[in-house]
């Protein structure tokens, strides 16, 4: 008893003494952030290291600033350094004309005695000149290193608290800490295409970056939700927030705001993902079939599947491979209610929330996702018949709720669809569905030699990327369609040992089949796009393949009642078979996917958006009026009607909002034309008396503030949420409160009663 209180008490010494040296070294880092005395250097003309010319610089972050001249559109420069590994270079920064100077972002991973940067070949060498340019040392590389002590030692400090109390794997089965084993190397091995110190292009890549980069400049801004993201369209602004759910892209703006690069955000961004798409996948599959083994089967099957390693890697679809991460819980929520042989009421309260937060989880990351996830939602319900009845009241207060929910996304969302003419109102005209649709030769594919994204029918299969399901769920459909026939063969010659409840998994065949015929080239979407009053609802999807992602999910849960059907039909060993076949294929099928990618795939490097051409980053500019084109959008400075008329003076565009001191000259109304669209939201005042300016737009949806005559003051345009909007996010935030009250109620009950 003594040894052991000495022991408790050698232990607390020990803590203590950790808890010291940890504070300690959080202060050193705290205090080096503010540190004052950083490298700074100035250059004028030919003093700017360009090669012939070389500078030293530590390890660390640094701000660069250069001041310019060029007679072409646009060129690049790229920062060369000799580190520690050998010689390695930054981003390649963009420099345009219509700017005078940029700044931008450099960290260097290792000190380097040779920086320089590396300038444009150009026939004309007097067409690019840097006049002028400045380094200085930040501390953002500090920042970063303060944010991963801290939330290192805290989880080290939560780990070894838990373990001390004996709250941690205590009364954890053998069977349960071997499935979190093989659930946590699952997502090790699934970040493999992460381990790199750069990102391998994706076709939607450089979008995605930017919807980070425009929200974190956002929250800098002191948007809060950010709705009109800066730095789009060379600053003009882009309402991809009002548009496009992003309620997961503030974990990596965050990041950003922290000063991670961009690249770095991005990464950690899949990471989680996939942490969370494991973590759902487990837990929904393992309910389906009540087993923890086969859970951590489906986890694998879904992890490493076809359709997920060409979202991620391949296409860079964050609002797909998001929302995709979340269908579990939608699933799992209608398996309760639909699919599960007793609803008990605590089943339908689990439920509850996992349609709620499944639904809205999917809806603020992909839009058509969740559309798709709605179609086939619709569908179980109806072929589930008297139960759907019975819970359709249940599912009407859910749908409400969800709705609620989410006000803070549709209202703005809605807002803009009526009273904006964007190209995104008819999507459907973009692409032809049909003709993007697979071939059957195409749905099992597990190996491609992609040059190109999708083709269409036309063009046929070469050169497309893996967009089928891959050939495990083939082995799935073919084990699941022998298991049926085999128990309708045994039960005709009365051999049936055993019962199998089919009307589940038939239920699941026969959607698993109609999403994979959704997703053909004879599937007659160009037929129900002429549906009057539906056809825009049913088809504005561009590609038929994306039922693809629900499909492989659906194959996943079918593979669960498989898997559960043949041991009872066979034996053991033959399960066990079957499960090592199927995980084979689908690994093997991964990773070639996932080597093809890493050894052909464009090697991207982005620390900031000083990268990235802003305006071509729109991609289809779904967002635009229809009128606008990105080539005729991005003259920074004002543009006065008249220059004999007009006086403009002091013009500064800073957080995303004009300020100018203007005169008009003349007793007749004149335009001075400022860098924002016409976005419902933008307003003008005067800032001396805060009487509200007219704004007009031209042919572009280029904004331009009326100054009435005589006029002469300070002027601002700047965005600002109409109040319907706010109303909306406080809805939505009442809901939630009331949701998480609710379920805090019920937990405080149950707990009682378990006493």
């Amino acid at each position: 008893m003594r040894k052991t209180e000495e022991n408790k008490n050698r232990n607390r010494i020990i803590l203590g003494v950790v808890l010291v040296l940890q504070l300690l070294i959080l202060v050193a880092g705290f205090v080096g952030i503010f540190r004052t005395e950083r490298f700074y250097q100035a250059f004028v003309g030919t003093e700017f290291p360009t090669g012939e010319s070389t500078i030293a610089l530590a390890k660390g972050s640094y701000e660069v600033t250069v001041a310019y001249e060029m007679n072409v559109d646009a060129v690049r420069i790229t920062p060369m350094f000799e580190a520690g590994y050998g010689a390695d270079y930054a981003e390649s920064i963009l420099l345009q004309k219509e700017y005078e100077f940029k700044t931008f972002e450099m960290l260097l991973p290792a000190s380097a005695e040779t920086v320089y940067f590396q300038l444009p070949k150009l026939e004309n060498p007097e067409d690019f000149t840097i006049t002028s340019a400045e380094i200085r040392e930040t501390n953002q590389a500090d920042r970063v290193v303060f944010f991963v002590l801290l939330i290192f030692f805290v989880l080290v400090d939560v780990f070894f608290y838990l373990r001390d109390k004996k709250q941690i794997f205590a009364g954890l089965t053998k069977e349960q800490k071997g499935t979190g084993v093989c659930v946590g190397l699952i997502i090790l091995f699934s970040c493999v295409p992460l381990y790199v110190n750069y990102l391998t292009g994706g076709h939607d890549l450089t979008f995605h970056l930017m919807r980070i980069e425009g929200l974190a400049e956002g929250l800098r801004q002191g948007q809060f939700p950010v709705k009109m993201q800066p730095l789009w369209l060379n600053d003009y602004g882009y309402p991809v927030s009002v548009m496009y759910g992003d309620l997961f892209l503030y974990l990596p703006a965050l990041l950003r705001i922290i000063g991670f690069s961009l690249q770095s955000c991005y990464k950690i961004y899949l990471v989680f993902i996939q942490i969370v798409t494991a973590v759902t996948s487990y837990v929904c599959l393992k309910e389906v079939a009540d087993n923890r083994k086969l859970g951590v089967v489906g986890c694998f099957l879904y992890m490493f599947a076809t359709n997920r390693i060409t979202n991620m890697f391949y296409r860079s679809a964050v609002g797909e491979f998001t929302a995709l991460a979340f269908l579990p819980l939608v699933f799992l929520g209608l398996w309760y209610l639909l699919g599960k042989e007793e609803t008990e009421e605590g089943d339908r309260k689990k439920a509850f929330y996992l349609l709620a937060a499944g639904y809205t989880c999917m809806l603020q990351s992909h839009l058509l996702s969740f559309n798709i996830a709605i179609i086939f939602s619709l569908l179980y319900c109806l072929i589930s018949g008297k139960r759907f009845l019975k819970n359709f009241v249940f599912l009407v207060k859910t749908a409400l709720v969800t709705i609620g929910l989410n006000l803070c996304f549709l209202v703005p969302m809605a807002d803009y669809m009526l009273s904006h003419d964007m190209k995104v109102k008819f999507a459907a005209n973009i692409e032809n569905m049909q003709e993007h649709g697979l071939f059957l030769s195409q749905m099992f594919q597990m190996f491609c030699f992609p040059v190109s994204g999708s083709g269409n029918v036309m063009s046929g299969v070469g050169g497309d990327m893996a967009v089928g399901i891959g050939m495990s769920f083939m082995l799935i459909l073919a084990l699941f369609c022998w298991e049926i026939l085999t128990f309708f063969i045994r039960r005709k010659k009365e051999e049936a040992a055993v019962q199998l409840k089919l009307a589940q998994p038939v239920k699941i065949l026969v959607l698993f089949c109609l999403s994979l015929l959704m997703s053909c080239y004879f599937f007659p979407w160009n037929a129900l796009g002429k549906l009057p009053g539906l056809g825009g609802f049913l088809t504005p999807y561009q590609f038929a393949w994306r039922f693809i992602g629900i499909a492989t999910f659906l194959g996943v849960v079918l593979a669960m009642y498989a898997l559960k059907f043949l041991e009872k039909l066979t034996d053991h060993t033959i399960k066990v078979g079957a499960i090592a076949v199927l995980c084979t294929l689908t690994l093997i099928g991964s990773q070639y996917l996932v080597d093809n990618k890493l050894s052909t795939g464009e090697m991207v490097k982005v620390t900031s958006a000083a990268s990235i051409d802003t305006r071509g980053a729109v991609a289809g500019g779904e967002y635009l009026f229809v009128e606008s084109s990105v080539l005729l959008i991005g003259n920074p400075n004002p543009v006065p009607e008249n220059d004999t008329d007009l006086v403009i003076e002091n013009f500064e565009k800073k957080d995303s909002a004009v300020t100018m001191v203007c005169e008009n000259l003349l007793s007749e109304e004149r335009n001075i034309q400022v860098p924002f669209l016409d976005y419902k939201g933008y307003r003008a005042i005067n800032k001396e008396t805060g009487e509200q300016l007219s704004l007009v737009s031209d042919e572009q949806h280029v904004l331009s503030v009326v100054l009435p005559g005589n006029f002469r003051g300070e002027v601002e345009v700047a965005f600002h949420q109409p109040w319907y909007w706010r109303a909306a996010e406080l809805l939505s935030l009442v809901v939630l409160l009331v949701l998480f009250h609710k379920a805090r109620w019920k937990a405080q009950i149950f707990a009682f009663h378990s006493r």
